[in-house]
């Protein structure tokens, strides 16, 4: 089992090292970043994360299909989608995240 720590861990240096990630991040700290999503920008912090990674520890997978963003969690849950998905033991298949066998 992969450890959230690890996922941070992992997260932070995506983040830090500008991987190429298509998301307009305005602003970094240590407990998370500001991106921009159009004309309006959401504060995503490592809470964000661990909702998400505990999704896919329990039950397997996260659905990142393609929807309409309407509420504040609907964005932050797109973005971490979006940056889990870079990591090596995370694979995407038909819009779902699963950890790698």
């Amino acid at each position: 089992m992969i450890s959230f720590k690890t996922v941070w861990d992992d997260v932070q240096n995506i983040v830090n090292n500008n991987e190429e990630l298509d998301i307009d991040i305005i602003e970094k700290y240590d407990g998370g970043f500001v991106i921009k999503h159009h004309d309006d920008t959401t504060f995503i912090n490592k809470q964000d994360f661990v909702g998400v990674w505990c999704r896919i520890q329990c039950d397997d997978e996260v659905c990142v299909g393609l929807h309409e963003l309407g509420s504040k969690d609907e964005v932050k849950e797109h973005y971490v989608c979006k940056i889990l998905k870079h990591l090596p033991y995370i694979e995407e298949s038909l819009g779902i995240l699963r950890i790698s066998q």
